[in-house]
C-alpha cells in the first residue's frame, strides 16, 4: 500500500458518512482518492450514487484526454440523454450540452442548434462507433422481450 493511499484511508475513516459521500460525488477528487473513498463508503454500507463521479470530468476540463468535441446534436433533449447514458455505460464521459436550457424553453431549440452530445477528443472514434450502432438500433429491445 502506498503512503498516499494510507493517508487517504485514515482521513476518510475519520469523516462522517454524509461528508465523505458529498466529497465523493463532488468531482474534485483524484482517481486514487475516488477509489479509496468508494472502498470506505462500501465498507460502511453507504449507498453509492448510480452515476460514477468520474463522469463529471467534462465539467472540470480534464486536459489529459484532449479537448471536448461535439459528437452529434439532437433536437429533443431526451434523445441526447439516452445516447449519453449509452456512452456512459460504455465508459465514455459525456455531457448533454444545452439540454437544461432547451427543456426549460423548447422554443430556443432552432436558435441554439439543438442539444450537443459532448465527448473527449480521445474518445471520439469509439463514441462514433457506439453512435452508429445506436442509430442502427443495435441496442433496441426486441418486440418479444419484456421492457
Amino acid at each position: 500500500m502506498t503512503a498516499e493511499r494510507a493517508v487517504l484511508q485514515q482521513r476518510f475513516q475519520q469523516m462522517a458518512d454524509d461528508e465523505l459521500l458529498r466529497r465523493y460525488v463532488s468531482g474534485d477528487m483524484t482517481e486514487l482518492a475516488l477509489q479509496v473513498a468508494r472502498d470506505e463508503l462500501i465498507s460502511r454500507e453507504v449507498a453509492l450514487p448510480l452515476a460514477e463521479p468520474a463522469r463529471d470530468e467534462l465539467d472540470r476540463g480534464d486536459r489529459r484526454r484532449g479537448d471536448v468535441v461535439c459528437l452529434t446534436r439532437f433536437l429533443v433533449p431526451t434523445e441526447a440523454h439516452i445516447l449519453c447514458a449509452r456512452l456512459n455505460a460504455e465508459g465514455i464521459a459525456t455531457v448533454a450540452g444545452e439540454a437544461n436550457l432547451l427543456q426549460a424553453n423548447p422554443f430556443l431549440t432552432q436558435a441554439v442548434g439543438g442539444v450537443r452530445v459532448l465527448v473527449y477528443e480521445a474518445d471520439l472514434a469509439r463514441a462514433r462507433e457506439i453512435f452508429q450502432a445506436f442509430q442502427r438500433g443495435d441496442f433496441a429491445l426486441s418486440e418479444d422481450e419484456p421492457a
